[in-house]
């Protein structure tokens, strides 16, 4: 994970579609960039990315509340054994995880006045840890 996108998505105040597919790009997807259409008066083309074996939707992982169940599904597909804790705070919340090592677990801890973010950021969190 780049220390660039977590700086991204701790400035981030709301949905960010560049932040959904650089998120995809961290976890080894290929992003398909929809082509510009601008006299179009169609709906525009979704992100797509390239999964296992065909192209599929960006999941919106900065959009609330829908992203909520998005952050989870990369939480336990990409780190099935990683632990967490959510707390809702007065300005915002509270996510600790634990990432299982050798003979203990490592604490990961973030904050985020959305979910979806701080739900991210101790996804890519633990992702480092696990990777490192």
């Amino acid at each position: 994970m780049t220390t660039d996108l977590r700086q991204r998505i701790i400035a981030s105040t709301g949905p960010d579609r560049e932040i959904d597919a650089s998120v995809m790009e961290t976890f080894g997807y290929e992003i398909v960039w929809p082509d510009a259409h601008p006299n179009s008066l169609t709906r525009p083309s979704p992100l797509m990315f390239m999964g296992d074996s065909e192209r599929a939707e960006v999941p919106p992982f900065t959009a609330q509340p829908i992203g909520i169940g998005h952050c989870i599904a990369l939480m336990q597909s990409r780190l099935p054994e990683f632990l967490s804790h959510i707390v809702q705070m007065h300005d915002g919340f509270d996510v600790t995880g634990y990432v299982p090592a050798d003979d203990c677990a490592e604490e990961i801890n973030t904050q985020h006045p959305l979910l979806t973010h701080a739900l991210l950021l101790s996804v890519l969190d633990a992702a480092g840890v696990q990777d490192g």
